[in-house]
């Protein structure tokens, strides 16, 4: 079974008044079984306001992406970026009693399939999330 490094790593970087740039990152290191098989992952990022309780908001999601391993690869180093409104970002949108904005906050979430070439029992690793960042993005 693949694993993917804990923490997935989320940075947040302001771009210009209204646009933000997340940055995800994290390792993924393959089973010998599927370097064998040249297995091909899919990749799926998902960027949510974290909330107490279920009412978890999804901001964005990254575009799918693929990649293949064999047996020359020993870990992937994955990084991917996008670029996302800040008004996406607020999902905390009251303020409060002093009229502050209420802190907002994101995480990413990473789910890696098969794309092709699984092991004929396939074990994924679950999806994995990343640290929190906190901010108060109004745009």
């Amino acid at each position: 079974m693949a694993t993917i490094t804990v923490p997935v790593s989320l940075i947040v970087t302001n771009v210009n008044a209204t646009t933000v740039n997340l940055k995800v990152s994290y390792t993924l290191t393959p089973s010998l079984i599927e370097k064998l098989a040249g297995t091909v992952f899919q990749e799926s990022i998902q960027a949510i306001g974290d909330d107490p309780g279920i009412f978890d908001l999804l901001i964005t999601t990254f575009p799918v992406e693929f990649f293949a391993v064999n047996t020359g690869i020993i870990k992937v180093e994955r990084s991917r970026n996008r670029n996302v409104l800040k008004s996406n970002m607020n999902e905390d949108s009251a303020f409060e009693a002093t009229g502050a904005e209420q802190v907002d906050e994101v995480f990413a979430r990473v789910i890696i399939t098969y794309a092709a070439n699984g092991p004929a029992v396939p074990t994924l690793p679950p999806p994995t999330s990343s640290n929190t960042v906190t901010g108060a993005w109004k745009g």
